[in-house]
């Protein structure tokens, strides 16, 4: 399993913008500001985080990083024998390995802080994401899904004005043939309003039965942890300021 392709493309994305390229600061105070998870350098870090050049966007750089990225990934995983007689075969899909990992991680060069979860699956970093589901889908599909035998999985949020009624139903359909028409594998749909998740946390037991797709699985909103419930609540406030 894989966690965090989609931090790993925007950490390179931005060593390669902001050091060598526009040359906004030496890598060498790169390394001091991570170090220090940020402290004093907030600044840059909001300059980083705003760049356009993260996965998700259809920016055509970052897509080519991300496809020589997974390429490598697949060439080092794929077809390794393992210790029961088999062979290793890489994966998208890291469970909750994308939380647990991130935990445990310092801060990395794209603005996140240390403790901050990663991108899971083949989804962007929460909140990099800014030109909508189709140009994410395109970004995603530019790599080749037989990379990542194991799994290649999409987590994808919508907000219901986007899929109600029947020319929602005819968005989602063409959601779903470009997802599928690039070869994708799988997608973990979650159609969101903020308020209405909001309104799930102050008032539990009138919300026993939402659910929420969680890469690959359906779990109880209920029984998720205060932190885990705020970040589909910030997902679903993002996903409604970009469209």
């Amino acid at each position: 399993s894989e966690a965090g392709i989609g931090t790993a493309v925007d950490a390179l994305m931005a060593v390669q913008t902001f050091v060598f390229e526009r040359s906004a600061v030496p890598l060498d105070g790169l390394k001091r500001a991570l170090a220090e998870n940020w402290a004093g350098d907030e600044k840059l870090r909001l300059r980083i985080r705003k760049s356009e050049r993260k996965h998700g966007n259809g920016d055509a750089a970052t897509d080519a990083l991300l496809v020589r990225f997974a390429g490598d990934l697949g060439a080092m995983v794929n077809g390794r024998p393992n210790a029961r007689g088999g062979v290793f075969r890489a994966s998208s899909h890291p469970a909750r390995q994308f939380i647990d990992l991130g935990a445990l991680t310092g801060a990395t060069p794209d603005g996140r802080r240390a403790g901050e979860e990663f991108a899971k699956n083949m989804s962007p970093t929460p909140g990099m994401d800014r030109r909508g589901a189709t140009a994410l889908i395109r970004s995603v599909t530019s790599v080749d899904s037989l990379l990542f035998p194991g799994d290649f999985c999409l987590d994808l949020m919508l907000i219901p004005a986007a899929v109600g009624g029947d020319e929602g139903l005819v968005a989602m359909r063409g959601l779903l043939e470009t997802y599928f028409s690039g070869n994708g594998l799988a997608l973990n749909i979650n159609v969101f309003d903020a308020a209405e998740l909001e309104k799930a946390i102050a008032h539990p037991e009138a919300y026993e039965s939402l659910q929420v797709r969680v890469c690959g699985w359906n779990v109880r909103f209920n029984d998720m942890v205060l932190p885990e419930k705020r970040a589909y609540v910030e997902r679903a406030k993002h996903l409604s300021a970009i469209g």
